[in-house]
């Protein structure tokens, strides 16, 4: 996963293309158009600050070095927020970040990587999720976002939260192929 969001590189000498670029070479662009979130130590929360906090310093990352960087307000979060959870509640400014539950926080450290607008975002271990209905409503969180246009690639040890997608209609950006495999493995 962090091989394809650039921040690895690949085996010496494989060739891996990520959005129409060849890694090594192209690490630097790969880095820029790519987010990896869900990678324990990469993108974990600080639970003592608030959501408000949070998001400024990823605001402040993403910006030029002599902007200076406001705090948001609860409209700004619910905008930021919005492309990873869609019609689920947001969390307001002031909430702590360890008053979320999982669900929450994952879709905040999306809702931060998204903020780049990234080509291609990684979420890694989606069952980091305990609970299978939340894995189910991740994906389907991260169909919508497939369907925005964001390549999604997502990782898990366990198909069990594709057992709770409705195959009938399934994800409209899922590569079937693919699950399909994963499923039977």
């Amino acid at each position: 996963m962090l091989t394809l969001a650039g921040r690895m590189r690949p085996s010496r000498g494989s060739r891996l293309e990520v959005l129409g670029h060849d890694l090594p070479a192209d690490e630097n662009w790969v880095q820029h158009h790519t987010s990896a979130t869900g990678v324990s130590g990469l993108d974990d929360l600080d639970d003592v600050v608030t959501v408000r906090s949070t998001v400024r310093e990823r605001l402040a990352w993403l910006s030029p070095w002599y902007k200076f960087v406001r705090y948001p307000d609860d409209q700004q979060i619910a905008e930021i927020c919005r492309p990873a959870f869609g019609d689920l509640p947001v969390p307001t400014a002031k909430t702590r970040v360890y008053k979320l539950d999982e669900p929450a926080n994952l879709l905040l450290r999306i809702a931060l990587a998204l903020a780049s607008n990234p080509g291609l975002i990684t979420v890694d271990a989606i069952d980091q999720l305990h609970d299978l209905s939340d894995q189910v409503m991740l994906l389907s969180r991260l169909d919508a976002i497939a369907a925005s246009g964001v390549t999604v690639v997502v990782s898990s040890t366990s198909t069990q939260a594709l057992d709770g997608i409705d195959w009938t209609t399934p994800p409209s950006h899922l590569d079937l192929t693919t699950t399909a495999a994963a499923k039977e493995a």
